[in-house]
């Protein structure tokens, strides 16, 4: 059966999905830079980049697309490649597969009337099918817009666990240390994060390290006091990053608003602990399942506060859970998974 993926970017994450798993499969990317600066090799084969093209080579380039392949997986629904492919699966028999990371929320007003209306048609059709970057709210978003649940499989956010592992337990008699990855900006919510880790740990041998950078890099650092054990180490990449994660005991995450977040699979893989808001997509996956760290009310700084006094007063049920995110990332969240979820999906556009 012949399948294409058109990807939004190519991230890191991307690249070494579509490298582990995808192998020879054709790729689009719809734009040929990733926001993710730290890519440093975009460079992968049978791959089209549609901003080195002409939108008349881009409009030719999906008709094929539409006409050669049985099964199309698109990442997202509101690009006009998708809606072009949607509507050439009324004269050809194909599958579209929507991968999606977004977890359901309630719209009001306008706007829910146009995406109720637009979803609705575009669910209701048999030949698309619903790929959820994970489970509950993820794939809620399909059932609430119409979408049958046999049409709904799991395609689990995925990044490479091997680049990650650390085996080995961390020395009990080391400095506690937390760590805080991403970009800097007011989604994270970093300020609360600083504020409540001053409030318990100023002048102590506990740390906050964060990685990362962005449009309140300068206003975070004023707001740390220049505090010893508050330490920004800018963007990192690569083994740096990697490093980051090993000298860690806990990453902590307190956005107000995040599809997914990878840094949470890449800190389970690397045997932290996971300290998140419940507005962290990858909180009921992750962390709650597998029992891998604590989720806390979105905004709620003494419920934090709490929490980070608890991770360092227990420092054995912190490792404890770091071991249950580390089994779950090898035996239930890795790409051997992620290829049974795939296997079930063409079988599915096998059959039918």
């Amino acid at each position: 059966m012949k399948m294409h993926v058109i990807c939004v970017e190519p991230a890191p994450y991307t690249l070494d999905l579509l490298k582990n798993i995808y192998g020879e499969t054709s790729i689009t990317f719809l734009h040929s830079n990733s926001k993710a600066v730290w890519t440093s090799d975009s460079s992968i084969a049978n791959a089209y980049y549609c901003d080195n093209n002409s939108w008349l080579q881009n409009l030719c380039h999906f008709i094929q697309i539409g006409l050669n392949n049985r099964f199309i997986i698109s990442n997202g629904y509101t690009h006009w490649s998708f809606q072009l492919l949607y509507l050439m699966s009324f004269f050809k028999k194909m599958h579209i597969g929507i991968e999606s990371d977004t977890p359901y929320s309630e719209k009001v007003g306008v706007k829910k009337i146009i995406k109720t209306l637009y979803l609705g048609s575009v669910f209701s059709n048999k030949a698309i099918l619903g790929l959820s970057g994970g489970n509950g709210a993820h794939m809620d978003l399909f059932l609430k817009y119409g979408m049958d649940k046999h049409r709904i499989f799991l395609l689990p956010m995925m990044i490479d666990n091997l680049k990650y592992f650390r085996p080995e337990k961390r020395d009990s008699n080391k400095s506690f240390s937390f760590l805080c990855v991403g970009r800097l900006i007011p989604e994270k919510n970093i300020e609360m994060l600083l504020d409540a880790f001053k409030n318990k740990f100023m002048n102590s041998n506990t740390q906050l390290i964060i990685v990362g950078s962005g449009m309140c890099e300068d206003a975070l650092k004023n707001r740390s006091d220049s505090a010893e054990n508050i330490v920004f180490k800018g963007k990192l990449i690569g083994e740096e990053l990697i490093t980051c994660y090993h000298h860690a005991d806990v990453l902590v995450l307190p956005s107000v608003s995040e599809k997914w977040g990878l840094v949470v699979n890449e800190a389970l893989a690397s045997r932290l602990a996971v300290l998140c808001s419940n507005a962290v997509g990858a909180a009921s996956d992750l962390v709650i399942k597998p029992d891998a760290g604590w989720v806390f009310n979105t905004g709620n700084q003494d419920e934090l506060e709490r929490l980070l006094i608890h991770c360092v007063e227990h420092r054995e049920e912190v490792e404890e859970k770091a071991k249950n995110g580390l089994a779950f990332m090898k035996n239930n969240w890795s790409y051997k998974n992620y290829q049974h979820s795939l296997d079930e999906i063409k079988n599915y556009v096998t059959t039918h």
